[in-house]
């Protein structure tokens, strides 16, 4: 899907201009009283004082007579916009003794000495009233309609939305080692938050995506509605809404139409970071291998927008950012980079299990999922290692926290109802599977090891599923070989340079086999059990291999 992000520059004037709207969303008020009308306590009749609308009912039934007319019954609409809690107000004309005033499902309130009565109707959107005093009674024949809106609309930042971690090889003496991680189509991962404030213990809001379009055409439908509603209450709070949407639906109606890299279409509960064109991007062991030398990649101070229509449910698109950063684990961890705050890259550096860990980590097995191990014996190798996600990988997850940018009352105010000061607003970003929302499943990686003459090491692969890369661990290494031999052809010429593959109790290990056809395996994860041998793709031998050093030459 293509993306609907504006770029940088123009982002920021959509920004600041939905900025200047949040003034005219009042806060919510937790309650708000409205006065219905009058009820004449001698005679039952009852005036509304709200706006009020028509229905006809009866009339003319086919049957034989004289034709009956329809009859006209009235019911009122309360505006409840941007209130929490609705209490409705009774004047009483009138009155000698008491007065009860019921709704259906709320206990009866009762007065001998007021000239109002009221009743708290909470969170309804509609209520038939009835008034009683003495034998008049007035029920209302048709419900109240309680119109109830939340509105509120504004912006804010997070300091940086990560993209992917691309993972160094483990060094070789000489240093040449080299990873290449090809982005094809869509890669990154897909990304989801909760909002909530840092001061308290309420439940966080999780908000739902929406790319840029969608989000401008619900908030222009909502703008309709809210319009049409004004026509009847004139309510100048409600009209105040209704220009400070049509000037952010105009806005948006801008970004919606510049495309920019970096991110992709949002949706539902999360938002999937990519790089759209094609491109490669290596790391070195000469920048100091796992937990040194991995990259990060993230979207720098990405600006989104948010919008409400009811309490409880935020609305998100994304508008912009200042563009891609990327940096060392090894810059971060000595407090080198200055665009990123300290939390942040503290949080970063959790991210990655070789910071703290050291190249031969014991990696997470619901995040990292093994593919291969390779064999270094002298001389060089270079390996494409593919994975395909599954459902399962993509269920995996990571969290980070941060603390919004730009936090102003706006927000706060839609989501804790209440607050009125400049406090800080926390967000957990999860990320999770780089390609379960699209429809290329299957990542790839290039790897190039290298070895000195008497140099002999092994490296684990592993696929990061989070964020759609591969990592790389050091394994150990025996200094004589598990499994040993040499690959000729039929005429008895070594097959030299050859790529064998083990598979060694469900577990893949690779090598190469040296000029003259040598191979060997030194892993110390080998063990005894079911394995095969494969040169060149196909399978030669299959073998119970024993505990201890096994000798096997194979004809191709």
């Amino acid at each position: 899907m293509a993306s609907s992000v504006v770029a940088s520059s123009k982002s920021d004037e959509i920004f600041s201009l939905i900025r200047g709207q949040e003034a005219n969303f009042p806060f919510p008020v937790k309650k708000k009283t409205v006065t219905i009308g009058t009820f004449d306590c001698a005679s039952g009749a009852f005036t509304y004082s709200v706006p009020t609308f028509k229905e006809q009912v009866g009339g003319d039934d086919g049957g034989p007579g004289p034709l009956k007319p329809p009859k006209t019954i009235i019911g009122g609409k309360v505006n409840a916009i941007n209130a929490i809690e609705v209490i409705l107000r009774f004047k009483l004309k009138n009155r000698t003794g008491e007065v009860s005033l019921s709704v259906l499902g709320l206990p009866v309130v009762r007065t001998s000495t007021g000239t109002t009565i009221s009743i708290s109707v909470g969170a309804a959107e509609s209520v038939n009233f009835t008034l009683v005093r003495g034998p008049k009674k007035f029920t209302s024949a048709l419900p109240l309609e309680i119109v109830r809106f939340v509105a509120g609309a504004g912006v804010f930042e997070l300091p940086s939305f990560p993209i992917a971690i691309i993972y160094a090889p483990v060094p070789d003496q000489g240093k040449h080692n080299v990873s290449k991680w090809t982005v094809t189509k869509s890669t990154g991962n897909t990304t989801s938050f909760s909002i909530g404030k840092q001061t308290t213990t309420s439940k966080p809001v999780t908000p739902d995506f929406d790319n840029v379009n969608f989000f401008a055409n619900e908030m222009k439908g909502f703008t309709k509605a809210l319009e049409l509603v004004n026509k009847e209450f004139k309510d100048p709070v409600v009209s105040g809404i209704v220009e400070a949407l049509g000037a952010i639906v105009g806005a948006l109606g801008t970004a919606s139409a510049t495309d920019s890299e970096g991110l992709s279409v949002t949706n539902e509960h999360s938002v999937t970071v990519s790089i759209a064109k094609e491109q490669t991007i290596s790391t070195n062991a000469a920048s100091g291998g796992p937990g040194s030398g991995d990259l990060i990649y993230y979207l720098k101070n990405v600006k989104l927008a948010w919008f409400t229509s009811k309490v409880g449910r935020i609305r998100v698109t994304v508008i912009g950012h200042d563009g891609v950063g990327v940096t060392s684990m090894g810059f971060l961890k000595s407090g080198g980079q200055s665009d990123l705050n300290a939390e942040t890259v503290a949080e970063y550096l959790k991210l990655d299990p070789f910071v703290d860990g050291g190249p031969s980590v014991v990696l997470p097995t619901d995040r990292f999922v093994y593919v291969d191990t390779i064999d270094l014996n002298g001389g060089q190798i270079s390996q494409t290692e593919t994975y395909s996600i599954t459902t399962q990988d993509s269920r995996q997850s990571k969290s980070t926290r941060t603390h919004v940018q730009n936090n102003k009352p706006g927000l706060l105010h839609f989501l804790g109802l209440g607050v009125t000061g400049e406090t800080s607003t926390e967000t957990v970003v999860t990320h999770s599977s780089a390609v379960q929302n699209t429809d290329s499943r299957t990542i790839s990686n290039t790897l190039e090891l290298a070895a000195g003459p008497t140099e002999r090491y092994a490296v684990e692969v592993y696929c990061d599923v989070v964020f759609g890369t591969f990592a790389y661990r050091q394994a150990g290494s025996l200094s004589e070989p598990i499994l040993e031999g040499e690959i000729r052809r039929a005429g008895g010429l070594a097959a030299g340079s050859q790529m064998i593959t083990l598979i060694n109790n469900g577990r893949k290990f690779t090598t190469k086999a040296n000029a003259a056809g040598r191979y060997a395996f030194h892993a110390k994860s080998i063990r005894p059990g079911n394995s095969a041998l494969a040169v060149g793709g196909l399978t030669r031998k299959s073998l119970m291999l024993p505990a201890g050093k096994t000798k096997l030459d194979l004809v191709i």
